[in-house]
């Protein structure tokens, strides 16, 4: 009877202090123009919102209030407010919120981009977010959102303390007004997200990684002697569509000067070779290519590595492509409810376009809404 009553009382207590933090947080928006978690739970129990982290990276709010902290500790509390930002926006604009990834390479591509003070979703080894992506174990699809330098000065207040809220919030607004980042921020097909924040004693840098979560394969995609063998699972309701392959050559390093010029990813220089189902019976397909038009961004390859350098953000400019793209005809092509299984010869794709960096692009259907699953790369030497 006595553990009934004190559940109860319990819950009831926690039913109150939601309830506060609630009203308190739509008095902070009135006051502030914006929501937040952490300062909401401040206002109410001031000294338990606030913290640095601990050995297992998770933030500890028990500690010293935010706004007071060393840089060091800079990069732990952006990253909770940013992923609190976001899914306030995924919340009014009614998609699922996303949690946190495990993805180590964005968290380096930040601190890369604040240790050499360049901005640009490629890094000084000439690898792409969704390169670094597979490369730590990544399946799906990933995209980035870059933002910097923010300079601490303008976040500092008379005590020296930086207000590492207001700079989240800066970053967030200006990702919320930025078309490519506004849409990688609210897309539903989204699930998880990775934000890397690298902080000097003067400057922070930002890249969020979306990825999404329909696919799970069986084994990690390859090429045997020039054989693509994939399956696995897809998410509920979602149909195979189609199978592409984008080609880059091998990364090689970039300098800083190329590094300032670029603004756009690509899955690849251009798709190679386009992946269709098999036809029953004696029936076949009247045409062997396809004329496909798509844009991409300057390729920093193209560039002359001793470009000096440029104090300007890159200018945002693609440049439209058309080619005619080779199909190729599964041998195997099968769903079966969540499961699939494709096998396709691609050996003399490989052959004739040769070592580098070939991305495979797994599309899926839901209705009449056709979605990338994947960005997978694997490279061939």
């Amino acid at each position: 009877m006595y553990r009934v009553l004190a559940f109860l009382l319990a819950m009831f207590c926690v039913a109150v202090v939601a309830q506060i933090v609630a009203v308190t947080a739509l008095r902070d928006y009135q006051s502030h123009g914006d929501i937040s978690f952490v300062r909401a739970v401040e206002n109410v129990l001031p000294g338990v919102a606030s913290g640095s982290t601990r050995d297992d990276g998770q933030l500890d709010y028990a500690e010293n209030p935010v706004g007071k902290q060393h840089p060091a500790d800079g990069p732990a509390l952006i990253q909770a407010e940013l992923l609190y930002l976001i899914n306030v926006e995924r919340a009014v604009a009614r998609v699922s919120p996303l949690s946190p990834g495990r993805d180590p390479a964005v968290q380096r591509h930040a601190e890369s981009m604040m240790t050499y003070g360049y901005r640009s979703h490629w890094d000084v080894n000439g690898f792409t977010p969704h390169m670094r992506y597979s490369m730590s174990g990544g399946t799906n699809r990933a995209r980035q959102n870059i933002a910097g330098p923010f300079n601490l000065a303008d976040y500092t207040q008379d005590d020296e303390s930086v207000s590492w809220r207001d700079l989240a919030k800066s970053v967030h607004q200006e990702l919320m007004e930025s078309d490519v980042g506004r849409a990688n921020i609210l897309d539903k097909w989204h699930g998880k997200v990775d934000i890397g924040a690298g902080c000097s004693e003067a400057e922070c840098w930002i890249a969020q990684q979306f990825e999404s979560t329909q696919v799970k394969f069986s084994a990690v995609p390859a090429f045997s002697n020039g054989r693509l063998d994939i399956s696995g699972t897809l998410s509920a309701d979602l149909t195979l569509d189609g199978v592409a392959v984008w080609h880059h050559p091998y990364p090689r390093p970039l300098s800083l000067g190329q590094l300032d010029a670029t603004y756009y990813y690509d899955y690849g220089q251009k798709p190679v070779v386009f992946v269709r189902p098999p036809v029953p019976g004696d029936q076949y397909y009247p045409e062997d290519a396809v004329t496909y038009e798509w844009a991409a961004g300057i390729d920093p390859y193209s560039l002359d590595s001793r470009l000096s350098r440029s104090s300007s953000p890159p200018l945002p400019v693609e440049v439209g492509h058309s080619a005619a793209i080779p199909w190729t005809t599964a041998t195997r092509w099968e769903q079966s409810g969540e499961s699939f299984h494709v096998e396709a010869d691609l050996s003399q794709v490989v052959a004739r376009v040769g070592p580098g960096v070939y991305t495979l692009q797994v599309w899926g259907r839901q209705g009449y809404e056709r979605v990338a699953l994947t960005n997978y790369t694997i490279f061939v030497v």
